[in-house]
C-alpha cells in the first residue's frame, strides 16, 4: 500500500494564526534581468507569541515546463500577539 503525506508541502501548519494583507508588487512585469520587489503584510492574530515562516513559490507563464510550484525566497519573522511587520522578497528575471 503507498503512504501519501497528509499535507502538501508548504502547507504551513502551525500553532497559531496568521493573516497576509497588502500584497503588492513593484511592476507588473519585468524584463531579462530585472528586479521585481513582492512585499505582504503580515499579522500574528493569535493570543501568544510565534514565528512564521514566510515564503514564496512565483510560477512563469514564459517557461514551457516551469514546475507548478518552486520555492523561491523564504524569510523567517517573530510575532507577538496582534504585531504586524511587512515581509519583502525581491527576484531576478533570468529567463
Amino acid at each position: 500500500m503507498p503512504q501519501q503525506p497528509l499535507y502538501p508541502f508548504g502547507h504551513g501548519l502551525s500553532y497559531t494564526k496568521f493573516e497576509y494583507s497588502n500584497f503588492t508588487l513593484s511592476a507588473k512585469t519585468i524584463g531579462f534581468n530585472e528586479e521585481l520587489t513582492v512585499k505582504v503584510a503580515v499579522k500574528n492574530t493569535a493570543l501568544t507569541t510565534a514565528p512564521k515562516l514566510s515564503s514564496l513559490y512565483p510560477r512563469s507563464r514564459r517557461k514551457r515546463y516551469a514546475p507548478v510550484k518552486e520555492l523561491k525566497r523564504f524569510e523567517k519573522i517573530f510575532l507577538k500577539k496582534g504585531e504586524e511587520k511587512t515581509v519583502e522578497f525581491k527576484l531576478t528575471s533570468t529567463i
